[in-house]
């Protein structure tokens, strides 16, 4: 995983959240055609140098990009979205929240 290291932090340190937001503008860089288009290798997205994550995101919020949908460095097949909050028309709203128990399937 990048970036944490679960075993730095307690059991009641992870939880889980279902949020509803409501985006305009959502970069995805899940669709392997965006990728191509992009010239963005999924490696670079997943790898453990945030060099270039940074500057992706980066580029994103200058062109008006609300978020970005990528896949998951922690936990392949997944996906995150990532909110630039200051570029949403709204904040999320939280649905529930729940802690979670960390193992190694779940990392």
């Amino acid at each position: 995983m990048r970036g944490v290291d679960p075993e730095q932090f307690p059991e009641s340190a992870w939880w889980v959240y279902e949020l509803e937001v409501k985006l305009e503008s959502v970069l995805d860089l899940t669709d392997s055609n965006v990728l191509r288009k992009s010239a963005i290798a999924v490696s670079s997205l997943t790898g453990s140098d945030v060099t270039s994550t940074r500057r992706i995101a980066a580029q994103a919020r200058e062109q008006g990009y609300e978020a970005l949908l990528v896949p998951s460095a922690a936990a392949p097949g997944s996906k995150n979205l990532v909110i630039f909050l200051d570029r949403a028309p709204a904040g999320p709203i939280v649905l529930s929240s729940k802690p979670v128990r960390l193992s190694e399937k779940t990392v």
